[in-house]
């Protein structure tokens, strides 16, 4: 994986929002920035992603179909994880 940060921020939306967010397995990791009090809904709808929080050591892999609660503030790093794309809707909660 490649761990080269772009200068794309994704930050969590207000309300229910909902948002599409195409990682190309080609591409660098997106930086998502939660703030303290929000909470988000990561469901991947395309490929295989893969998630880290700044100052965690665990790397998390969610397949097609999965979806993961954030609720931690914090900058997290994701990407599409293997040969394919990934794509995953954003949603805050």
């Amino acid at each position: 994986m490649d761990s080269t940060i772009t200068r794309t921020e994704i930050t969590a939306l207000p309300g229910s929002q909902r948002q599409q967010l195409e990682l190309p397995a080609s591409a660098a990791s997106q930086l998502l920035k939660l703030r303290p009090g929000q909470r988000l809904l990561v469901q991947v709808s395309q490929g295989c992603l893969w998630l880290t929080r700044d100052g965690h050591l665990d790397d998390i892999f969610l397949p097609r179909g999965a979806q993961l609660q954030l609720q931690q503030a914090g900058n997290y790093r994701l990407g599409a994880f293997g040969p394919a794309d990934a794509a995953v809707i954003t949603s805050a909660l």
